[in-house]
């Protein structure tokens, strides 16, 4: 193994024990070894260095937790990199103009993670919470982040699925397709009875920073179609680029 693979191995170890200490309150070592398929003895190594940085905590015997040391890191992520680009508002807007659910995802790790969202004030409407995650596989938010990542980045998160090529196939159609028009949309694949479009966010550096997403209860999307598509992709083009 290369020294570049190497490291690289190290760097996706770390980033597995805190994705999966990000998605629970504590965890002992054991059941972090079985989420992440990774040895106890190279688990405890990881949290040496981790609680040493105030990255993770333990919090009782055995177990362990996020740590204070992950704060400041998305309080500056939220200041310059949502504040900065104007997202909260752009998704405020978003909700005003079509009165459904708009939030902002972005690729994390193997999953789509959400890191804005505004809910509308229907009695019937979707929820979608800030910090929650969906496997970065199916559906219009899935699948409008992979069409902009590369195929290695894809191929890796394939394989953490263990997906078989027929399913590959499929996800890299509606990934090509989701590149010719610009955005992606589902119904039903995630929730039932819930519409989904989704637009890529694209930095001043053609990077991609996310996607604009809107989730419409099935039945109150007959006739809205174009208009809602026509939406988020406006909203995406205002935070792309460094128009916003």
């Amino acid at each position: 193994m290369s020294t570049h693979e190497t490291h690289r191995r190290v760097t996706d170890r770390v980033l597995a024990v805190l994705n999966a200490l990000s998605k629970a309150d504590d965890l002992d070592v054991h059941e972090l070894s079985e989420r992440t398929k990774i040895p106890a003895s190279t688990i405890y190594r990881i949290l040496a260095a981790t609680n040493d940085a105030g990255f993770t905590r333990r919090v009782a015997t055995g177990r362990y937790s996020a740590g204070p040391g992950s704060i400041p890191l998305a309080q500056r992520y939220r200041e310059h990199a949502l504040k900065h680009s104007a997202v909260a508002q752009q998704l405020e807007k978003l909700v005003a103009d079509s009165g459904e659910l708009a939030a902002f995802l972005i690729p994390y790790g193997n999953e789509a993670l959400c890191v804005e969202a505004v809910e509308t004030h229907r009695t019937l409407r979707c929820s979608f919470s800030t910090g929650a995650t969906q496997p970065l596989l199916y559906g219009a938010t899935a699948t409008a982040l992979l069409s902009r990542l590369s195929q290695a980045r894809r191929q890796r998160t394939y394989a953490h699925y263990d997906l078989d090529t027929s399913t590959i196939e499929t996800i890299e159609h509606e990934c090509n397709r989701a590149i010719t028009d610009g955005y992606a949309v589902s119904t039903g694949v995630l929730d039932p009875g819930v519409w989904g479009a989704s637009a890529p966010v694209i930095d001043a550096d053609g990077a991609l920073l996310g996607t604009v997403t809107i989730m419409v209860p099935e039945l109150r999307v007959q006739g809205r179609t174009n208009r809602l598509i026509d939406m988020v992709c406006r909203t995406s083009d205002e935070l792309s680029g460094g128009k916003a």
